[in-house]
């Protein structure tokens, strides 16, 4: 199965309030509110890399569809990484605060690398 039903992440948060209201384990919940964006992450990075696979099928009318849908799951890593590591600082743990913020990172710079490497497929085109 290719996705992450939308309910994990409503869950996530769920599990993450009712923690900080005294509800719940603080620590499970700031797991889930790093595990959940980082999922959906890596999901839109597989996509982006197969997209990249693929590219030199793409013909060159289709240029702005497949540089848009690079784009647009570029866009899904980078915000997907960005909330995991804004949930960074619940860990009580820096050692692995730090060893996590540097894998969000790497999955992030990759997905830079992949789209640049679609939208220069194609040349230049207005940029």
């Amino acid at each position: 199965v290719y996705g992450i039903p939308v309910d994990r992440d409503a869950e996530a948060y769920a599990r993450y309030l009712a923690a900080r209201a005294g509800r719940a384990d603080l620590g499970p919940a700031i797991e889930g509110s790093i595990a959940v964006p980082r999922q959906v992450a890596e999901l839109a990075l597989a996509a982006l890399e197969r997209l990249a696979a693929g590219i030199a099928l793409v013909r060159p009318r289709l240029a702005s569809e497949a540089v848009t849908a690079a784009q647009a799951l570029l866009a899904c890593v980078e915000g997907a990484t960005f909330t995991a590591r804004s949930n960074l600082p619940g860990l009580s743990d820096p050692r692995a605060r730090e060893e996590r913020r540097g894998e969000l990172c790497a999955l992030a710079v990759r997905a830079r690398e992949l789209a640049r490497a679609i939208r220069d497929r194609f040349g230049e085109h207005d940029r």
